[in-house]
């Protein structure tokens, strides 16, 4: 990962891309949960935090953040984007369904 990093760095890696090679340790510093939902958001085309509503958890593993779901937040993206965007004024009914894993 961090040779990858080095020699294409205009290619933007980022170490979750990278499910079994991120750091160790990586996930302890809050900053990089941030850094992660700031990343998905702005790949995903977000421009208001109201749009994670509509993302499902599939998207979240997709794009290397299984492992910071399940082991920091309870596999549970609303309690993820609570705690990292805590100033925003969730709305926790309508998180509801649509997280459901889909298997399909």
């Amino acid at each position: 990962m961090k040779g990858l990093m080095a020699w294409y760095p205009d290619l933007g890696f980022v170490p979750w891309m990278f499910e079994h090679d991120v750091p160790r340790g990586y996930w302890k510093q809050e900053e990089n949960h941030k850094a992660f939902f700031d990343w998905l958001g702005k790949k995903s085309g977000h421009k208001t935090l109201d749009e994670w509503y509509n993302i499902e958890r599939r998207i979240y593993y997709k794009y290397g953040g299984m492992g910071l779901l399940r082991d920091y937040y309870s596999d549970s993206p609303a309690t993820a984007l609570q705690r990292i965007y805590p100033n925003h004024r969730w709305d926790s009914s309508l998180f509801g369904r649509r997280y459901q894993f889909n298997y399909a």
